[in-house]
């Protein structure tokens, strides 16, 4: 959360490199390359492992999270993914069985390192998009592992989960697959069927990107399936793959409207709730993290844009991947920009706190009039509802609760609204 109330969670991809992990931390991508031959790297490697190489650790992240600490009115949330490995470890773009459990060690020496530094993960995921670079093939042009259903199962079972466990990190919550939301039936039938694989995964971590060839529903499913799994969009972005035209669009009004769309999306999927529902959410785990968002319509806890802040050509990417972002910064002008993006992220990270329950809106035979919504009651029983209008005319909302009376706002074209109210 920034000083102006708004929730933030802090995403990192960590390179494995011989002699230390280069976090994959927006705007900027590290590419990490091994140094080291097969021979040289065992846990006498692993032991010697220290932040302090490369320079990114202690100059250009630690300072910028504990300053994020600093700035929070609420606890900031820290989570972590795997993005690539040295080439030696890999064979055909996946990490070869016999390098499990160093794969595995690694991992565990940097949640180590940065909690010498004082900073605690809240989540891992054990790779950033392991399916993906399958569909790509050599063309691919980031770090990367893959990994299938069958073999992030026997890592995660007999190698990572017991590592975490063993070292103090019992309570971290490994979120599993972070790729498209289209992979989540095979991931989930081949992965979360199996009770074992539960007693170390609390997550599914889902990515924004190709949403528009899948059905929401998906998630609801997932859910059905798995009611104690917490659900986490952990990446999101614009930029040329999803609209035509240059990397960032200054003012974009679109792009924040195809955010807050997405967001109410996964936010109705959401049971509803009311006072006399107990206990709410409906386990332990999901308790703290049940805030809800379209993807808050499907079950979804919450919503991760890619970056926090990039330059005006959408970088600085190693690949050339630039993209758009919350937050411009133009150097030259010492200037920074917040998008509509960044208002629109705020009509839900702002004002829909954590620990809040989706609440259903019943329509009368108006409908909804084109118009996209979500509500939301928090535990002290405040409700919020954001409206989104994305027609060309205005919309005249009412909202009638039982207990406080009507509400009724105009929504002017092309307009995103919040409305918060004691229930």
């Amino acid at each position: 959360m920034d000083n102006e109330g708004n929730n933030l969670v802090i995403k990192g991809r960590t390179v494995l490199k011989c002699r230390g992990l280069a976090p994959m931390v927006a705007p900027v991508s590290w590419r990490g390359q091994s140094s080291c031959t097969p021979e040289e790297v065992n846990l006498a490697a692993v032991a010697a492992y220290s932040l302090k190489h490369p320079e990114v650790h202690r100059v250009a992240v630690i300072p910028y999270i504990k300053k994020a600490q600093a700035l929070s009115k609420r606890k900031l949330k820290l989570f972590s993914a795997p993005w690539g490995s040295p080439k030696w470890m890999k064979k055909g773009g996946f990490i070869k069985s016999d390098y499990y459990q160093l794969w595995a060690d690694y991992i565990i020496r940097f949640l180590d390192e940065y909690k010498k530094q004082g900073l605690h993960f809240w989540g891992l995921s054990p790779e950033n998009e392991p399916v993906t670079p399958s569909l790509f093939g050599i063309e691919y042009p980031f770090n990367f592992v893959m990994w299938t259903p069958e073999t992030m199962f026997k890592f995660v079972v007999e190698y990572l989960g017991p590592a975490l466990s063993n070292n103090g990190y019992g309570d971290l919550l490994l979120m599993m697959l972070d790729d498209q939301r289209a992979f989540v039936p095979e991931w989930s039938e081949k992965l979360f069927t199996s009770e074992l694989l539960k007693r170390f995964a609390s997550g599914l971590a889902v990515h924004w990107y190709n949403d528009s060839m899948s059905n929401p529903d998906i998630l609801t499913q997932f859910h059905d399936g798995n009611p104690d799994i917490f659900i986490l969009y952990t990446e999101a972005c614009h930029g040329p793959f999803s609209d035509p035209g240059p990397a960032v669009q200054l003012g974009s009004w679109e792009r924040a409207e195809s955010y807050v769309s997405s967001i109410i999306e996964a936010a109705n999927s959401w049971a509803t709730w009311s006072a006399s529902d107990q206990p709410f959410p409906p386990s332990p785990k999901l308790r703290e993290y049940a805030t809800s968002f379209d993807v808050l319509n499907h079950w979804v806890s919450g919503w991760v844009d890619w970056n926090l802040v990039l330059d005006i050509k959408g970088g600085p990417n190693w690949a050339n991947n630039v993209v758009d972002s919350p937050i411009i910064v133009n150097a030259t002008a010492d200037e920074f920009y917040k998008q509509p993006m960044f208002y629109g992220l705020g009509h839900f990270s702002k004002f829909i706190r954590a620990g809040s329950g989706r609440i259903d809106l019943q329509y009368d035979d108006n409908g909804l009039q084109g118009l996209e919504t979500v509500a939301a009651i928090a535990p002290d029983g405040v409700i919020t509802i954001v409206v989104q209008n994305r027609q060309e005319e205005g919309k005249r909302a009412t909202f009638t609760d039982p207990i406080r009376g009507v509400i009724s706002i105009s929504v002017p074209p092309r307009s995103i609204h919040t409305i918060i109210y004691k229930g």
